[in-house]
């Protein structure tokens, strides 16, 4: 769930359920660049009161509409005219590198930068040069200054934390998706990277604004909406979780997780059949969701089902071995099953296990257990 792409990759690749499955016409690309590097574009052009007809502008002008073959040309000219002009060789350097000519577009932006060194958006640029080009250090210290010089851009703290999460630094990168998240995120992959993030770091109230940002961005990105139901259910606001999944499933009838988090919520409200029915068509969509099979051992243990609910703990600990609850649940099937040696060796394996839980937010990474889905 979690991905490192600089703008240009980002930007023209297909991202998240529900788009289009062809890349964005080149104009497309070109303003969402523009955007991710929160440029004021009509500020930067009042830096100078040039006629229309000045290269500088009329390559600036082409360039925010895709024309970027025409506007290198006039661009470059305006560099040999005004070889000082931190405005021309920012252009330049942007242009060069959104078509990825790295080596090209590093003199310019840098050219700018010695001019403006307080300008955030060439720090964000540069931060994603070095990432494209594998110099992470770097990239991490321009991201850093871009928010440190604009604190409440939320491009600029999710650029930090891509480039933390690249490098293994999971904690600050954390921190930096809560400011997307309190800011707003500024596209979709953005929101739904945050959201994934603070999900993942338990932290739910935010972990829903996020998501739900990126649902407002794309009303059919159906990973969203079943993280959003999660976070919904995670927080007791059930009908809310209710609403999201029926959304979900208008979208796609075999949504797994959808059907999953129906079956939980039919858990809640005493409905034992209708959630036996939903873990039972989640797991053939999915048989690989440990939580389901786990959740479905407890619905057979709740209709008196001893073996069935034994094969479903056993499938949910093949699936994931350090499922400390199946294994205890596991173990108490075997004892009622009279297989004491089985039961007394699972329930030992689990006091075992607990004794080495060691969940915390470390460096390296967080906890991605679901609190809930575990009881």
């Amino acid at each position: 769930m979690h991905r490192l792409s600089v703008a240009i990759r980002r930007l023209t690749a297909v991202r998240g359920a529900g788009r289009h499955p062809t890349p964005p016409p080149i104009h497309t690309v070109v303003g969402q660049f523009l955007i991710h590097l929160g440029i004021a574009a009509l500020s930067i052009g009042a830096l100078h009161a040039e006629p229309a007809e000045d290269p500088l502008q009329r390559g600036i002008a082409l360039f925010r509409d895709g024309e970027v073959e025409a506007a290198e040309p006039l661009l470059r000219a305006a560099v040999e005219r005004a070889p000082d002009d931190p405005v021309a060789h920012f252009y330049l350097g942007q242009l060069l590198l959104t078509r990825r000519r790295l080596d090209e577009a590093e003199p310019h932006l840098l050219a700018s930068l010695r001019r403006r060194p307080d300008y955030a958006p060439l720090h964000y640029a540069l931060s994603h040069l070095y990432v494209e080009r594998g110099r992470l250090e770097e990239g991490l210290a321009e991201a850093e200054r871009a928010v440190e010089l604009d604190p409440e851009s939320a491009v600029h703290h999710y650029q930090a934390a891509l480039v933390l999460n690249r490098m293994g630094r999971r904690r600050p990168a954390f921190a930096h998706y809560i400011r997307v998240a309190e800011i707003g995120a500024p596209s979709e992959e953005a929101a739904f990277d945050a959201g994934a993030a603070l999900f993942g770091g338990s932290d739910f109230t935010r972990a829903t604004q996020a998501f739900e940002s990126a649902v407002s961005f794309n009303s059919r990105n159906l990973r969203a909406l079943d993280y959003l139901g999660a976070c919904y259910r995670l927080k007791g606001l059930n009908e809310r979780a209710r609403e999201v999944y029926e959304r979900a499933l208008a979208i796609d009838p075999d949504d797994p997780i959808a059907h999953y988090g129906m079956g939980v919520l039919h858990i809640k409200r005493g409905e034992t059949a209708a959630a036996v029915a939903r873990m039972e068509r989640s797991l053939e969509l999915d048989p690989k969701n440990s939580h389901a099979h786990y959740k479905l051992g407890k619905l057979r243990l709740l209709q008196g089902d001893l073996a069935a609910a034994a094969r479903s703990f056993e499938r949910a600990l093949e699936l994931q071995s350090d499922f400390k609850n199946a294994l205890y649940n596991l173990g108490l099937v075997y004892m009622r099953l009279g297989e004491e040696v089985r039961g007394r060796q699972a329930l030992a394996r689990f006091e075992e296990m607990k004794k080495q839980d060691r969940r915390s937010m470390a460096e390296g990474g967080v906890s991605t257990a679901i609190p809930e889905d575990e009881l």
